[in-house]
Protein backbone atom coordinates (compact mmCIF):
# COMPACT_ATOMS: atom_id res chain seq x y z
CA UNK A 1 0.00 0.00 0.00
CA UNK A 2 1.40 3.41 -0.93
CA UNK A 3 2.35 6.00 1.68
CA UNK A 4 -0.33 8.41 0.42
CA UNK A 5 -2.98 5.68 0.62
CA UNK A 6 -1.97 4.80 4.18
CA UNK A 7 -2.27 8.45 5.24
CA UNK A 8 -5.67 8.68 3.54
CA UNK A 9 -6.83 5.48 5.23
CA UNK A 10 -5.60 6.58 8.67
CA UNK A 11 -7.49 9.87 8.32
CA UNK A 12 -10.63 8.11 7.04
CA UNK A 13 -10.66 5.73 10.02
CA UNK A 14 -10.08 8.46 12.59
CA UNK A 15 -11.88 8.07 15.91
CA UNK A 16 -14.70 10.55 16.66
CA UNK A 17 -12.60 12.45 19.22
CA UNK A 18 -10.33 13.60 16.36
CA UNK A 19 -13.18 15.69 14.97
CA UNK A 20 -13.24 17.86 18.07
CA UNK A 21 -9.44 18.14 18.19
CA UNK A 22 -9.29 18.87 14.43
CA UNK A 23 -6.71 16.07 14.11
CA UNK A 24 -5.18 14.98 10.84
CA UNK A 25 -2.38 12.58 9.89
CA UNK A 26 0.06 14.62 7.80
CA UNK A 27 2.93 12.15 7.33
CA UNK A 28 3.93 8.54 7.83
CA UNK A 29 7.14 6.64 7.25
CA UNK A 30 8.17 3.14 8.05
CA UNK A 31 10.64 0.36 7.46
CA UNK A 32 8.63 -0.84 4.47
CA UNK A 33 9.48 2.47 2.77
CA UNK A 34 13.17 2.48 3.66
CA UNK A 35 12.93 4.35 6.97
CA UNK A 36 14.81 2.96 9.95
CA UNK A 37 11.74 3.07 12.20
CA UNK A 38 8.01 3.64 11.82
CA UNK A 39 6.87 7.18 12.54
CA UNK A 40 3.82 9.38 12.10
CA UNK A 41 3.09 13.07 12.25
CA UNK A 42 -0.27 14.55 13.15
CA UNK A 43 -1.61 18.08 13.37
CA UNK A 44 -4.18 19.22 15.92
CA UNK A 45 -6.05 22.47 16.51
CA UNK A 46 -7.22 22.69 20.11
CA UNK A 47 -10.00 25.10 21.06
CA UNK A 48 -10.85 26.75 24.38
CA UNK A 49 -13.27 23.96 25.34
CA UNK A 50 -10.22 21.77 26.12
CA UNK A 51 -8.51 24.36 28.29
CA UNK A 52 -8.47 25.24 31.95
CA UNK A 53 -7.17 28.53 33.35
CA UNK A 54 -8.17 30.45 30.22
CA UNK A 55 -5.84 29.29 27.40
CA UNK A 56 -3.91 26.43 29.05
CA UNK A 57 -4.66 23.06 27.43
CA UNK A 58 -5.65 20.42 29.99
CA UNK A 59 -2.92 17.79 30.53
CA UNK A 60 -5.17 14.88 29.59
CA UNK A 61 -5.73 16.45 26.18
CA UNK A 62 -1.97 16.78 25.68
CA UNK A 63 -1.61 13.10 26.57
CA UNK A 64 -4.48 12.19 24.23
CA UNK A 65 -2.76 13.95 21.32
CA UNK A 66 0.46 12.03 22.00
CA UNK A 67 -1.38 8.71 22.44
CA UNK A 68 -3.27 9.24 19.17
CA UNK A 69 -0.05 9.95 17.33
CA UNK A 70 1.72 6.88 18.65
CA UNK A 71 -1.30 4.70 17.85
CA UNK A 72 -1.12 5.93 14.24
CA UNK A 73 2.47 4.73 14.10
CA UNK A 74 1.30 1.17 14.80
CA UNK A 75 -1.68 1.31 12.45
CA UNK A 76 0.51 2.67 9.65
CA UNK A 77 3.29 0.15 10.33
CA UNK A 78 0.96 -2.81 9.99
CA UNK A 79 -0.88 -1.34 6.99
CA UNK A 80 2.42 -0.83 5.16
CA UNK A 81 3.69 -4.37 5.76
CA UNK A 82 3.98 -6.72 2.77
CA UNK A 83 1.00 -8.58 4.25
CA UNK A 84 -1.12 -5.78 5.80
CA UNK A 85 -3.05 -6.58 8.95
CA UNK A 86 -5.39 -4.73 11.26
CA UNK A 87 -4.38 -4.29 14.90
CA UNK A 88 -6.23 -3.06 17.99
CA UNK A 89 -3.53 -1.46 20.11
CA UNK A 90 -4.08 -0.60 23.75
CA UNK A 91 -1.73 1.57 25.78
CA UNK A 92 -0.16 -0.38 28.63
CA UNK A 93 1.64 2.63 30.04
CA UNK A 94 1.79 6.28 29.05
CA UNK A 95 4.21 8.66 30.69
CA UNK A 96 3.98 12.32 29.77
CA UNK A 97 6.60 14.89 30.69
CA UNK A 98 5.25 18.43 30.53
CA UNK A 99 8.20 20.67 29.68
CA UNK A 100 6.21 23.86 29.17
CA UNK A 101 2.67 25.15 29.13
CA UNK A 102 0.56 24.09 26.15
CA UNK A 103 -1.68 26.95 25.02
CA UNK A 104 -4.73 26.57 22.78
CA UNK A 105 -4.20 26.58 19.04
CA UNK A 106 -2.26 24.52 16.54
CA UNK A 107 -0.06 21.57 17.56
CA UNK A 108 2.22 19.26 15.63
CA UNK A 109 2.94 15.80 17.06
CA UNK A 110 5.60 13.33 15.99
CA UNK A 111 5.48 9.72 17.17
CA UNK A 112 7.97 6.95 16.51
CA UNK A 113 8.28 3.28 17.31
CA UNK A 114 11.40 2.41 19.23
CA UNK A 115 10.65 -1.30 18.94
CA UNK A 116 7.68 -3.25 17.62
CA UNK A 117 7.49 -6.81 18.90
CA UNK A 118 4.95 -9.56 18.38
CA UNK A 119 2.56 -8.32 21.09
CA UNK A 120 4.12 -5.17 22.58
CA UNK A 121 5.48 -1.99 21.02
CA UNK A 122 7.65 0.65 22.67
CA UNK A 123 7.05 4.13 21.36
CA UNK A 124 7.78 7.75 22.09
CA UNK A 125 6.37 11.04 20.91
CA UNK A 126 6.85 14.78 20.96
CA UNK A 127 4.28 17.53 20.76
Amino acid sequence: MSKARIITRLNAQAPPVWTNMHAKVVDFSGPHYGAEQASAELSFDISAEYCHSQSVVQGGIVSAMLDSTMTCVLFGHFLSAPEPRFVRPASLELKTNFLKVARLGAFHAHGRARRIGRTIAFQEGDL
